[in-house]
């Protein structure tokens, strides 16, 4: 993971609307404020957290009617122009942002082993739950890692609006962003990742972007948003796929490449992005630590459980 730097500032992205005290839809300027942001290159860190973590921060206050908000820390590097920016909704980077804060009790929260948080399913772009509803049958929920590289935004068709559009069409479909945390993978990382689709998307030393989706048959929804991994083919098949709209030139450009075929696999992908690590040192049994919730996943193929423990 980054590690916050004199040079570098901490700011916070409320997420979702105001007042809602679950797990809800992104506002529009937030989505855009966050593509802007992290399509500049300008991230050292981010991590979606649920509010309840800043309890014990100065941000307490100021993100208290929000359920969820992102921790982000910018490089100083173009900082100014960057909160200067006006977004496609007309409002300001600067004027979305809480911050900056000086901190250190928000800059732990990135040692944090876990970036899952939002239990409920979200509602749709209808307004129902994708949660059971009276007289149908269960369905259950599926979940995917997506792995966005930063290296390849550059190269990519009006790469400053592609986050803002995955997680607009990712909630339109009845998934939720559960989970969002950027790393820097090194060589181990890499070879343990299990599935050959998250190996190909991450590669040593370059910053990825790891989103955790969530919902009914979300392995089979992201695989149509996405399309064809090969930008060319997918804007002849599939216009209007993310990899067509977005992506570049060839497969190294692409916006994302294609989920694992099984839920198995999908969900392995998850555990190794968010499942958190146990220090060798501990023995095997670290002790909790202090003031934060511990989270855990419990894997029973095909269902995926997360759970929080006082």
């Amino acid at each position: 993971e980054a590690s916050p730097e004199t040079s570098s500032t901490l700011y916070l992205l409320p997420w979702g609307a105001p007042g809602a005290g679950v797990a809800s839809i992104p506002e529009v300027d937030q989505r855009e404020a966050m593509s802007l942001i992290y399509a500049a290159g300008t991230v050292e860190a981010l991590m979606l957290v649920p509010v309840c973590m800043l309890a014990d921060t100065q941000a307490a206050g100021a993100m208290s009617a929000y359920a969820a908000a992102v921790l982000i820390i910018l490089s100083a590097a173009g900082l100014s122009e960057l909160l200067a920016e006006r977004l496609p909704c007309d409002k300001v980077v600067s004027d979305v942002l809480s911050g900056p804060w000086s901190d250190p009790p928000l800059a732990k929260l990135f040692t944090r082993p876990l970036s899952l948080w939002a239990w409920e399913e979200p509602k749709a772009a209808t307004g129902h739950s994708t949660a059971v509803q009276e007289g149908m049958p269960t369905v259950e929920s599926e979940m995917v890692c997506v792995a966005l590289r930063t290296c390849s935004l550059g190269t990519m068709i009006d790469g400053r609006a592609a986050l803002a559009a995955v997680v607009a069409e990712v909630y339109a479909e009845g998934l939720a962003v559960v989970g969002m945390r950027m790393t820097y993978p090194d060589d181990n990382t890499t070879q343990l990742a299990f599935s050959a689709a998250l190996r190909a998307a991450i590669h040593v030393g370059e910053p990825v972007l790891l989103l955790a989706l969530r919902g009914p048959h979300a392995l089979s929804i992201w695989r149509n948003l996405l399309g064809p991994a090969d930008p060319v083919l997918a804007r002849r098949t599939d216009p209007t796929s993310l990899n067509a709209r977005f992506g570049g030139q060839s497969r190294r450009e692409t916006l994302a490449l294609a989920p694992p075929s099984s839920c198995t696999r999908a969900q392995a992908d998850v555990a190794l992005a968010f499942g958190g690590r146990i220090d060798a040192a501990s023995g095997g049994h670290p002790s909790a630590p202090q003031g934060l919730p511990v989270h855990a996943l419990r894997m029973a193929v095909p269902e995926l459980y997360a759970v929080e423990l006082p």
